[in-house]
This record gives C-alpha cells, sequence and structure tokens, in this order.
C-alpha cells in the first residue's frame, strides 16, 4: 500500500481575500479531481478521504501511487491559477498563491506493526 497526504496551502489567505464559498470551491474541485485520477489509475478498493480543513489523503497500491502523484501534479499545477480572477493571476506573489504539497508514505517503509508505529513514520515524514 501507499498513502498520500495532500495539503492544500495558501488556503486561509486565499479564503480570506475571496471568501469561504470560493475557498470551499478550491477544496471540492481538488478531491474531484483526486477521485478522477484514483478512479482512472486506481483500484475499486482505494480510499480517498478528508482529514481536516485543507487535508486530503489517498491509500492505494504502492505502484499506482507513483503515476497517481504525477497525474494530480500535473492537473493540479494547472487548475489552481484558475480559481483566481484575471486581474489578480499576474499580481499575487509566488507565497500568496494556492498550492499543493504532496507526501507519500509506503508500506515498505515499514513495518509497522501497530497504529502507533504508522502515526510515527509519518510524522517523521512530515505527514
Amino acid at each position: 500500500w501507499g498513502l498520500l497526504r495532500l495539503v492544500v496551502l495558501g488556503l486561509d489567505s486565499f479564503r480570506e481575500h475571496y471568501g469561504f464559498v470560493a475557498s470551499d470551491d478550491v477544496l471540492r474541485a481538488v478531491s474531484l479531481m483526486l477521485n478522477n485520477v484514483v478512479r482512472e489509475v486506481g483500484s475499486e478498493g482505494d480510499f480517498v478521504g478528508h482529514l481536516g480543513s485543507r487535508e486530503l489523503v489517498i491509500v492505494t497500491g504502492q505502484a499506482r501511487l507513483r503515476e497517481v502523484r504525477e497525474r494530480l501534479d500535473t492537473r493540479l499545477h494547472q487548475a489552481l491559477e484558475y480559481f483566481y480572477p484575471l486581474k489578480d493571476r499576474d499580481t499575487l506573489p509566488d507565497s500568496d498563491r494556492l498550492r499543493v504539497e504532496m507526501v507519500a508514505l509506503f508500506a515498505s517503509d515499514g513495518p509497522f506493526p501497530d497504529v502507533d508505529s504508522l502515526k510515527t513514520a509519518k510524522a517523521a515524514k512530515g505527514l
């Protein structure tokens, strides 16, 4: 198995500037992209979940996770720009823009005899 944690960075700043409805639209669109990519390259037993206000997770097979990550990286890089009005796209500094950070954890990073060891490994990888 492989676990991919995604964090939408810049969402708080985006919410302050454009409102909570626009912020929710970003999370909804990112979630749909995750589901679509997992549907395309994943398997029936894969899991897509929402961990927190800006965190999502995918659990799939280790071999498929690399393809999932590559496709998501490409799609998210293209899509996040379109949440901004045209007038703001060229003026916003990179530090204030929406971006997605992805970190993977694989079964081969284990062994994980219990949930606590998985949490420890997850924390060590920045998950």
